[in-house]
């Protein structure tokens, strides 16, 4: 089975995925959450994707 057909499985059965498409740099991250409060917070979300990661810390604050 090719990668490709993989993909179409995945896509088939949990729906498709816009992850990797929009790019965050640091730049940007560092507007919207301020690096102090990123250095306290990276153990708990260094895995996660860019985006989750400030969607949790946003909802967290708000």
């Amino acid at each position: 089975m090719t990668i490709e057909k993989n993909f179409e499985k995945l896509d088939i059965e949990y729906g498709k995925s816009s992850y990797g498409k929009i790019q965050i740099d640091s730049k940007n991250a560092y507007k919207i959450i301020k690096g102090k409060e990123l250095r306290h917070l990276f153990f708990a979300y260094h895995s996660l994707d860019p985006m989750k990661t400030i969607d949790r810390i946003l909802k967290q604050n708000h």
